[in-house]
């Protein structure tokens, strides 16, 4: 499994340092603050999402009305940029469905006969979203270190996330930290404390 990662690593890296121009383009002179790898509860899709202050602006114009200026602004499926159809992240997020694929397939075989909890457990002993999670993160710390944004390290926040699970705070948090400055993810940690208040 380890092999595969390190191959999934290198495969991140040269997809953003391939496919981010054309993403940049589309950027023009907006002021992006956020960037982020996003992936759902299973680690088996990988995406990069962007926005820009401008974009928020727009979006949220259509949640004012609520009174939340805010509505979308660490939401990445609510963001204006991502990776398109056609991306080398969308080829590596077909690889590690297969890969998941296969686990289960080997855990089905190997123990037809055990309760659903314990084939969770049997497939979890591969250590397949561990990996994950590393591997992600250690490639979007490569690909900021090397500047292959292009961003102001102190105006853009940097983070992983995965849509529609409860861990995506902690998730967030975590990166967040290994990828920032403590400025940054000081000030990232405060994101959602207007909306506790409110509510």
């Amino acid at each position: 499994m380890e092999t595969f990662f390190k191959e999934i690593k290198e495969k991140i890296i040269e997809a953003v340092k391939n496919d981010f121009p054309k993403m940049r383009k589309k950027l023009k002179k907006k002021s992006p603050y956020a960037v982020a790898f996003v992936t759902d509860s299973d680690c088996v899709t990988l995406w990069l999402g962007v926005n820009t202050y401008e974009y928020l602006k727009k979006t949220d114009a259509k949640y004012a009305k609520d009174g939340d200026d805010d509505a979308t602004k660490w939401f990445p499926d609510e963001w204006g940029y991502s990776d398109s159809d056609d991306s080398g992240l969308v080829k590596i997020s077909a690889e590690l469905s297969e890969k998941m694929s296969s686990i289960y397939r080997q855990v089905r075989n190997q123990a037809p006969d055990l309760t659903h909890d314990q084939k969770v457990a049997l497939i979890g002993e591969y250590r397949f979203t561990e990996l994950f999670f590393e591997t992600v993160t250690s490639a979007f710390q490569e690909l900021i270190q090397s500047n292959v944004f292009g961003f102001n390290l102190d105006e853009v926040t940097y983070f992983i996330s995965m849509s529609d699970d409860d861990r995506a705070e902690e998730i967030e948090n975590n990166s967040a930290k290994v990828l920032n400055s403590k400025k940054v993810y000081k000030e990232f940690l405060k994101r959602f404390d207007d909306i506790e208040l409110e509510n």
